[in-house]
């Protein structure tokens, strides 16, 4: 490249001395002209294109979607206008399958929250998977029988239950006692879940 520009340089040059070469300065403009057309600027793509931006996003929003504290036992007793307790009643469970549960969620999410959200369920279904979500709370996911997809339903068990559960095995039929707590990304998330016999 260099060699070409010397040469239209001095072809072009109507006035050198003693071989010397002397620039005008439509020559030196030319010069320019060439450097720029042939060279390419760098461009940098901004963050939010970059893919491994987008895989460090999904996996964050996986992580919180997945974990969770279990919430607060209610309390279901009930007072008179006097201020005496009464006897409690014990809350009677929701009979319901993962695949119903997953549907219900599916097709309406608002109308599922009232159905099933801070209510004892008993979820029977096939077990997913037995494993610890990142703050080493236990937990099994019940898979959907009906369909293909990602979509389970996530039980949470305290760390005093992971003796019950190393009896679990994956691909069995399982009923558990929890209280559901909504849906998160992809899971519906039930707590405070125990084996029911």
């Amino acid at each position: 490249m260099i060699g070409r520009i010397g040469k239209l340089v001095r072809e072009g040059s109507p006035s050198t001395r003693g071989g010397l070469f002397v620039p005008q300065p439509l020559i030196i403009k030319s010069y320019q002209a060439l450097i720029m057309e042939t060279s390419t600027p760098v461009v940098k793509k901004p963050f939010y294109k970059k893919k491994w931006v987008w895989a460090v996003a999904v996996v964050l929003l996986i992580i919180i979607g997945s974990s969770g504290e279990p919430s607060a036992p209610t309390n279901n007793s009930t007072e008179t206008t006097s201020g005496t307790e009464q006897a409690e009643v014990p809350e009677v469970a929701i009979e319901v399958t993962a695949t119903k549960l997953i549907a219900d969620y599916k097709a309406n999410e608002i109308s599922a929250d009232g159905m099933y959200k801070d209510k004892l369920v008993k979820v029977t279904g096939v077990v997913g998977s037995i494993a610890k979500d990142i703050l080493d709370n236990p937990y099994v996911t019940l898979t959907n029988e009906t369909a293909y997809g990602i979509e389970s339903v996530q039980c949470f068990f305290s760390k005093a239950d992971e003796a019950n559960l190393s009896s679990v095995a994956k691909d069995t039929r399982i009923t558990l006692q929890g209280r559901v707590s909504g849906k998160s990304l992809t899971n519906v998330l039930v707590k405070e879940c125990e084996i029911s016999s």
